[in-house]
């Protein structure tokens, strides 16, 4: 991964961090519930440790949206591997009260034998992808919804 990519995503996350930090205590315990399968990280050490790829499947507290407005929360959750990376799923957690959210995943090229797609794209998920398994997100609005 390069450098500023790598540069950008610690500084957006300590961002994260000091604004999830200052979060009221149920939508820590909703969010937390929610991204359960995976968790949120802990601290700046977890965040080093996640871009770093060393730890893996942790959701990172995205800075607070100044405005307020479409969104309670979001989340990121990048998937790093031998230093490159792979995969960035963004969890948007829409409205607790109504329990809505969204969940994209944003996938790099990967061009070796048994993947699927050799190109660069975004999909919506209605799953986390955490420790090789596949566990169905909460709240996540679906088709004809």
């Amino acid at each position: 991964m390069n450098d500023e990519l790598l540069s950008l995503m610690w500084i957006y996350s300590r961002q994260g961090l000091e604004d999830w930090d200052g979060a009221n205590a149920d939508l820590k315990r909703k969010a937390g519930e929610w991204l359960s399968a995976a968790g949120i990280v802990e601290g700046e050490e977890e965040v080093k440790a996640t871009l770093a790829g060393e730890l893996r499947g942790k959701f990172i507290p995205m800075p607070r949206d100044q405005g307020g407005k479409g969104f309670e929360r979001s989340f990121f959750q990048p998937a790093i591997e031998a230093g490159e990376l792979r995969s960035l799923t963004l969890f948007l957690l829409v409205n607790r009260a109504r329990e809505e959210s969204l969940a994209f995943r944003f996938e790099c090229e990967r061009r070796r034998k048994g993947t699927r797609h050799g190109y660069t794209h975004v999909q919506l998920t209605r799953y986390l992808l955490v420790a090789g398994g596949q566990f169905p997100l909460r709240g996540v609005v679906r088709p004809g919804s």
